[in-house]
This record gives structure tokens, sequence and C-alpha cells, in this order.
């Protein structure tokens, strides 16, 4: 017989947006204004339910399937605050949302519609799609509702990426590493759903602008910009992503680049 959760009645709430590896929603810092909560990887972890592993050894492993549970700790972006979070919840693997998607219905085989179709193959296929999809439960301390919640600013881009407007704010940027990073960030914030935190890593930011620096770096192509650690902030260890979502206190109305 099924057992509830003790957690069910969070997850029926779906108060929070899940994350993923690859995707981590701008969660609302609870002690600060404008803050927004960046994943500390090294801390995420996740384990399969007693329930669930005595369920495989009677039955057999699939990929995809079982009752697991991770935790882990968030800090605000904001060196001002730097709050630490704890959350945990549940985890399952979902498809990746990176992938297309494919709307067509699967076709049923028959006899007549020529060779059988490799079974495994189509499990291969299926599993190497999957990804682990991670849905908080509980913050402690607790964080409000969904980033959707957040105010959200107009965002407004030159052709050329020489200059952004966010709110009532101008950014505006040198051509060459600093216009051609804010491009390809922008591109990974767009293609990510338009949520803030979608980025990648300064290697990959490097290679994508073709840059011949050895080791390119972020914080000294736009070294004393005033976009720095305010929409343009580090998600991570080498990792770098805009953050245009959610309102923030912005005192100046044009923030040029010396």
């Amino acid at each position: 017989m099924d057992r509830a959760s003790p957690y069910s009645a969070y997850a029926a709430a779906g108060a929070h947006e899940p994350f993923y590896g690859h995707r981590v929603p701008a969660y609302r810092c609870p002690a600060c204004d404008g803050g927004v909560l960046l994943l500390i990887r090294d801390t995420l972890h996740f384990g399969q339910t007693a329930e669930s592993r005595a369920l495989n050894e009677a039955v057999g492993p699939e990929i995809g399937v079982g009752q697991w549970r991770f935790s882990c700790l968030f800090k605000c972006c904001d060196s001002g605050c730097a709050e630490v979070v704890a959350c945990f919840g549940t985890m399952s693997w979902a498809r990746d949302p990176r992938l297309p998607r494919d709307d067509a219905a699967p076709v049923a085989w028959m006899p007549g519609m020529g060779p059988a179709p490799d079974i495994h193959e189509q499990q291969r296929r299926a599993q190497a799609e999957l990804a682990h999809r991670f849905q908080p439960l509980v913050f402690l301390p607790p964080v409000e509702g969904r980033v959707e919640e957040a105010t959200a600013r107009e965002v407004r881009v030159a052709a050329d990426f020489t200059w952004m407007d966010v709110g009532n704010v101008r950014y505006s940027f040198k051509l060459g590493r600093q216009a051609d990073s804010i491009r390809v960030l922008y591109q990974a914030w767009s293609d990510g759903g338009c949520r803030d935190g979608t980025g990648m890593s300064e290697k990959l930011i490097g290679e994508r602008i073709e840059s011949s620096a050895e080791r390119f770096r972020i914080d000294r192509v736009f070294e004393d910009h005033p976009i720095l650690h305010r929409v343009l902030r580090s998600c991570g260890k080498g990792q770098w992503a805009l953050f245009l979502a959610p309102a923030a206190p912005e005192s100046a109305s044009d923030a040029d680049a010396a």
C-alpha cells in the first residue's frame, strides 16, 4: 500500500519551481531585497529511499524510476548579504528541458510495418534524454513564492549589443569583448526561458567570442563596469550569468562603460 510522504502537502502546494543541474531559477533571498540565491553545487546530494531500494531489489532497477530525496545549500549572490539557505526536497528524472519538444505521438509497431524496432536501443535513447529534476519542498529560512512573483523589468538590447536597457537603467559596452560577452550571455538567458542565472562558464564564453586570452576572465573584461555584480553576476565557480528579471534598487539613469 502506498504511503503518503510527510512532505506531500508542500509538494501539492507547488510553491517553488524545480531546478536542474544546468538551470536554477532565481529564488529570492529571504534576508535582503533584490538578492538571488545561487546553488552551492558541491553541497547538492541525493539518495534513494529505503522503500524504493527494496522495490528495486524485488523487481529490478530501472533508470528514471524510484523515490529519491535531496539536500543542498544556497547562498545569496549579494556579497553584502551572503545569507546561506538550506533546502531539501525530492529528486526525480525528467526529459531534459534543453531538448527540442517532440509533440508527435509514438507510432505502435505492427506486423507488415518493416523490421521490428530495437527495444533496447529505444530505451537507451530515452534514458539518455533524462535529467535530474530537483523539486524543493522546504527552504530554511523560508523563501517566498515563485520567481514569477518578482517584479519584471523591461529589457532592451542594441543589435550590436553595445548597450542594454534594464528597466530605466542603460548599460553601455565597448565593441569587442564586452559587447560579445553580453551577446552570448543574453542568448543563454533567452534560450533558458528568460530565467535569471542561466549562464555558462568563462571558458565557454571565451570560446564563443573567440577570445585570444589564455585564461578568459569576465571580471577582467568588465572591471569597474557598473553592470558587474548587479546584472552580470557569478552563478558558481567560473560561471557567469545575467540577472534581468527581479527588480533591484538602482539609482543611476545611465550606466555607461568607462
